[in-house]
């Protein structure tokens, strides 16, 4: 005889008695079995069904159980990623319309960091491609107003770096030109600056630069003549420059300045110039004369009479021929005056009045 535990109450019992002489658990029976006698003998399982305890009979309902469940999951599975995937198709369907918003507000920037986040969702590629070069176009346009806001203040340097940052884009290459030849004139330098000129389109601004070196090449030739005249040449100022067009403004152009220097006394004098086409030769230009002023009553006495001449004849162009007010730019005369090279200035001479009408310029 060998002694068991009573899987009940816990104590020892012998392994051949029928219930524990403790507690009066069945023993001897499959667990199952044991408690539902157990239970049915304490009156406490009256309503229980015994197959609520019964295990399954085979395999193959354990199989079924498991594949049912398999399914069921599965079905659980295939339904949230279906519907996962609607709700993220939605969200991207939500996140497209609000971009395609943004690029019809002009907020670019922010469309574009959108169409970036759907990752090719529709036509989002595309659509970034688009923006790109419309960002690209409107900062090329912002540099171009940019360069021309530098133009227009004569920082040379700067919209000649900021045109040619921008490449083939719009006309800036011929600006690019133009701002070069400006330079040249700076210095005084026409010819290159002509040179430069030459292949570009015949916008109203290069006709007008054209015009200008063609008077300004003159006006130089006779304002050399003028310093040559005063006892120290480098004292020279200008401080205006007046343009006058002959024969219904298409005739040779005349010039009447104002400047001076140190004259002869050791102290400074100011007065009127006239600076015209020599009579015997017309591709030199000199200076007429000077006077002080062009009151006629000024001059009086015989010694006068040159400088009376003068203020007369002054006068007439004034009276008589066409005034130019963008004939020159005297800010660029006085610059180069101040500069003291304008006497090693010559004048074009592949730049002629054969090959344009001043008034037309």
């Amino acid at each position: 005889m060998a002694l068991i535990i009573c899987t009940e109450c816990g104590k020892e019992i012998s392994d051949k008695a029928k219930v524990c002489p403790g507690c009066g658990f069945p023993i001897g029976q499959s667990y199952l079995e044991q408690y539902i006698e157990y239970k049915s003998q304490e009156g406490k399982s009256d309503d229980q069904s015994v197959d609520d305890f019964k295990e399954p009979k085979s395999g193959t309902s354990k199989k079924s159980m498991i594949i049912i469940g398999s399914v069921i999951l599965g079905l659980i599975l295939i339904t949230g990623v279906v519907i996962a995937m609607v709700v993220n198709n939605n969200h991207k369907k939500a996140m497209y319309i609000a971009a395609v918003g943004m690029v019809e507000d002009g907020k670019y920037e922010d469309a574009k960091e959108i169409f970036e986040q759907l990752h090719g969702y529709r036509d989002s590629k595309e659509r970034i491609l688009s923006i790109d070069l419309v960002l690209e176009t409107m900062n090329k346009e912002d540099l171009y107003k940019l360069a021309e806001r530098s133009l227009k203040m004569g920082n040379y340097e700067e919209a000649l770096s900021q045109f040619t940052a921008l490449g083939d884009f719009g006309d800036s290459a011929e600006r690019v030109s133009y701002v070069e030849a400006l330079q040249y004139c700076d210095i005084g330098n026409y010819e290159a600056a002509y040179d430069v000129l030459v292949g570009v389109a015949q916008t109203e601004e290069v006709k007008l630069l054209l015009k200008q070196i063609y008077n300004e090449t003159r006006f130089f030739e006779g304002l050399t003549e003028y310093r040559s005249w005063l006892k120290n040449p480098d004292s020279i100022t200008v401080n205006t420059v007046n343009v006058y067009y002959t024969d219904e403004g298409k005739g040779m152009p005349v010039f009447i300045a104002t400047a001076g220097g140190e004259n002869g006394f050791g102290g400074y004098s100011s007065g009127y110039l006239l600076i015209k086409a020599d009579d015997t030769n017309s591709n030199k230009y000199i200076c007429v004369g000077a006077c002080d002023s062009l009151d006629p009553d000024d001059y009086t006495s015989s010694d006068d009479l040159y400088e009376g001449l003068i203020a007369v004849m002054i006068t007439a162009v004034q009276e008589h021929a066409s005034l130019d007010e963008n004939g020159v730019d005297i800010n660029r005369v006085e610059k180069i005056v101040s500069g003291g090279n304008f006497s090693r200035i010559t004048i074009v001479k592949e730049l002629t009045l054969n090959m344009f009408e001043a008034a037309q310029l």
